[in-house]
């Protein structure tokens, strides 16, 4: 587990950059900072997807459901956690007043560990005999 779990993690790197990126675009844009985190995360989900899917799960693709099986769950887990990072970075802008760009990187480091245990028991878990 600790090998994937640093797999996750490199793959999660990869979505890190594309979301902020995106997000800081559109922050820099003038856009709403919660819609931009919600663009940027719907940029940055099929990044990971593609690299989970094919490098740090590849070994427990062919056990579970079809690859958009795979995908819509891997996509609602990936939800899930966005609601968490939303909140966290809401009460991380508002209530605490930090930069935009701090508390998005904050929140979605903080959401990464239940993301990672959603999508390694949930969506490419064993199948069950």
């Amino acid at each position: 587990m600790t090998v994937r779990f640093l797999k996750f993690c490199l793959v999660g790197f990869s979505g890190v950059f594309v979301n902020m990126a995106v997000f800081s675009l559109l922050d820099q844009k003038g856009f709403y900072y919660v819609l931009a985190a919600v663009i940027a995360f719907l940029a940055a989900v099929s990044n990971n997807f593609f690299w989970n899917n094919s490098w740090t799960f590849k070994d427990r693709c062919g056990e579970k459901s079809s690859l958009k099986g795979r995908y819509a769950s891997f996509f609602v887990i990936s939800a899930a956690c966005l609601l968490g990072n939303l909140f966290i970075l809401v009460l991380l802008v508002e209530k605490c007043e930090w930069p935009h760009q701090m508390a998005q990187i904050t929140s979605i480091l903080v959401m990464s560990v239940a993301n990672f245990f959603g999508q390694n028991i949930i969506t490419f878990g064993a199948k069950k005999e």
